[in-house]
């Protein structure tokens, strides 16, 4: 076969669809238009396909369109055109590529009589300007206009007759368009696939949504079970305070945190609050009776009352004011004085109020030791909360007894060895009522001194001998406590913050601000950590196999989607052959499957993340939860496996559409 007077016979696939897109224009019995696009679309496609650019394609178009008697449907699709119209759409199309020769394929056998009459007389007219070669099993019809008839059966010409005069040659000026920018193109009508075909659309998008939903729940669970420390058991010897979200930290040269560094690192991001008072932290106050402590009342010897407290919660902690600001309040003052304190209550009322709170510290003072002191209600918070804030007085003097030296209660002088036999640890509280070297010991006290007694305080294994004058004063607080005056208790311990607690929002964001906290100069732990000891089976089997149905349940869900998404596409196949036959690159045929995938996939990714930032935002725990666990890494595999899938499934059906064009 000679193509103007060039042999094919070394042409290769591109050759001949180079070839077909640029010297022949097809009509066929079916028709071949994309039902959903526009009239005007259907013929636009192919001019830009020849390289023609979209203004230029679109005045071309509605001209043919006039041509054959459309002008008016421009913008109706093509599904809505009568059978006749879309027979002359056909035609159009075929005619704007301007080939010369138009190859016609039963263009009248799904027509009635009337119709395809039409059909033919329009086709008599276009032969003036081109070559127009027919296939048609109802010669008849024809007969009249055809000047060639070629009988073929079995695939072997059996006849060649000329009927009349033929036509002279005419001169056909080819398109001459610019270079085709497949990519472009690609996402052009991609892009147009979407828009006018809204229920495909949503229906797509509603799987690949609810698909990628699913990855990024798995995704996440999985992310939230790749920290294995909540496998393990608490143990609360360093810190008696079980809170994943403290970190403790200390400044590397050694020096005291001032509040002003408390200032600067609440402004961290995660950060939500910080106390300076970090050792009292681990130290529990116990403030409602019947809910935080009870008291037991009995007969000693059936003479004398007895009355015990029965702590019933160990779950308060004592924290300082330095945690909190004028803006979380909502009635009052931060604390002023020493037992000063602010709490949540609903009314204004409260302010003012004494209250009384019992004090454990488990890991400082003696396991079976509490203090008990009154508390003046000088703020109120604004949102709800069990928490308690202390003046930062107050939390220090809680946690001298580990935070400074020790004042030991001498007792028992041996005459031989001129020592005392008894140096009794005893843990300082202020009194304000008592002056100078006044005392007094709890009447609970297991050494019943009164008068001038002598003791020591030991600080940095240096001993300092002190004499207090010990008053016989009641106070219901446990046996080991020793109250003084203020002038006492500050000649000994002396107010500075060594240590400090940050709270961030969730554990999931320990080591990002624990990395922000290090370049700031400070070295820090995170309690939970410190705290970690052996497995636990049950957790630990736990972890494992969530991890294991979370990973299979992705594997089943992924290709879950590449088939259905397959399946899917298929239905478009029809679509597709069109666009190959009516001139489009094969290439670009696939970039319009992989571009309108890819499109549907990105949109999904972006609501699948505003609707889980949504859904944290209402308080869903597992989506909480996942969106903290939520990473840099989580993320890319999540949108990798997203893309990956859809890929996979257009690779599958591309390979199927070669093979049809084929």
């Amino acid at each position: 076969m000679y193509i103007d007077d060039e042999s094919t016979q070394k042409y290769d696939d591109e050759d001949w669809e180079s070839y077909r897109r640029d010297k022949i224009s097809h009509v066929f019995q079916d028709y071949g238009i994309i039902g959903h696009y526009s009239a005007i679309d259907n013929i636009v496609c192919v001019l830009v396909s020849l390289g023609m650019d979209f203004p230029q394609a679109r005045v071309r178009a509605a001209e043919y369109l006039k041509k054959v008697g459309l002008s008016g449907f421009e913008k109706k699709k093509a599904s809505q055109l009568s059978s006749g119209q879309k027979q002359r759409l056909s035609i159009a199309r075929a005619l704007s590529k301007n080939t010369g020769i138009i190859l016609l394929d039963e263009p009248t056998g799904n027509l009635d009589s009337e119709t395809g009459e039409q059909i033919i007389m329009l086709l008599k007219e276009l032969s003036k300007e081109c070559l127009i070669i027919m296939v048609t099993h109802n010669y008849s019809q024809v007969e009249p206009y055809a000047t060639r008839k070629i009988r073929i059966h079995d695939g072997i010409v059996v006849s060649d007759e000329k009927n009349g005069e033929t036509g002279s040659a005419v001169t056909v000026s080819h398109i001459e368009g610019q270079n085709i920018n497949s990519i472009k193109l690609s996402w052009y009508y991609a892009l147009l696939n979407i828009r006018t075909q809204k229920g495909r659309t949503v229906m797509m998008f509603l799987f690949i949504f609810i698909m990628s939903a699913l990855f990024f729940v798995l995704i996440g669970i999985i992310g939230t079970r790749k920290d294995d420390i909540f496998t393990k058991q608490y143990q609360n010897k360093a810190f008696y305070k079980e809170d994943d979200t403290r970190i403790v930290i200390r400044k590397s040269d050694g020096s005291e945190i001032a509040l002003s560094d408390i200032e600067e690192i609440r402004t961290l991001k995660y950060v939500e609050t910080a106390d300076i008072c970090d050792i009292s932290n681990d130290i529990n106050f116990y403030l409602e009776e019947g809910t935080d402590y009870e008291y037991i009342y009995g007969w000693q010897f059936r003479q004398e009352p007895n009355v015990t407290v029965n702590f019933l919660n160990d779950d308060r902690f004592v924290m300082s004011d330095c945690a909190i600001d004028e803006s979380d309040l909502k009635y009052g003052t931060l604390p002023a004085d020493r037992n000063d304190i602010v709490i949540y209550s609903n009314s204004q009322k409260s302010v003012g109020k004494t209250v009384t709170v019992f004090f454990r510290a488990k890991n400082i003072w003696n396991n079976t030791e509490y203090y008990k002191a009154e508390f003046n209600i000088c703020g109120v918070l604004k949102e709800p909360s069990e928490q308690v804030y202390f003046s930062k007085e107050f939390c220090m003097m809680l946690a001298s007894a580990i935070d400074a030296g020790e004042l030991r209660l001498c007792s028992e002088y041996d005459l031989v060895m001129q020592d005392y036999k008894k140096k009794t640890i005893l843990m300082p509280m202020i009194d304000d009522s008592l002056h100078g070297d006044e005392a007094y010991l709890s009447t609970k006290a297991e050494v019943k001194s009164i008068g001038n007694t002598p003791f020591v305080f030991v600080q940095d294994g240096v001993t300092t001998e002190l004499s207090l004058r010990v008053l016989q004063t009641p106070h219901d607080s446990s046996k080991d406590f020793i109250f003084v005056s203020k002038e006492v208790f500050y000649r000994y311990y002396e107010p500075h913050y060594m240590q400090a607690s940050v709270y961030i929002s969730h554990y999931a964001k320990t080591d990002a601000v624990m990395d922000k906290l290090n370049k700031m100069g400070y070295e820090c732990v995170s309690t939970i950590r410190i705290g970690a000891g052996d497995y636990v089976d049950s957790r630990v089997n736990e972890r494992i196999i969530t991890i294991l149905i979370c990973a299979a349940a992705l594997l089943l869900s992924a290709a879950a989607k590449i088939l259905i998404l397959f399946a899917m596409q298929k239905i478009r196949v029809k679509d597709s052959v069109v666009m190959k036959n009516i001139g489009m690159k094969l290439k670009v045929v696939k970039l319009i499957s992989c571009f309108e995938i890819l499109t549907y996939e990105l949109l999904a990714v972006m609501a699948v993340v505003l609707v889980m930032n949504i859904l944290k935002n209402f308080g869903i725990s597992i989506v909480d939860e996942i969106m903290w666990y939520t990473s840099f890494g989580s993320v890319a595999a999540y949108i990798v496996l997203a893309l990956l899938s859809g890929g996979v499934s257009v690779l599958i059906y591309n390979n199927l559409l070669k093979r049809r064009l084929s």
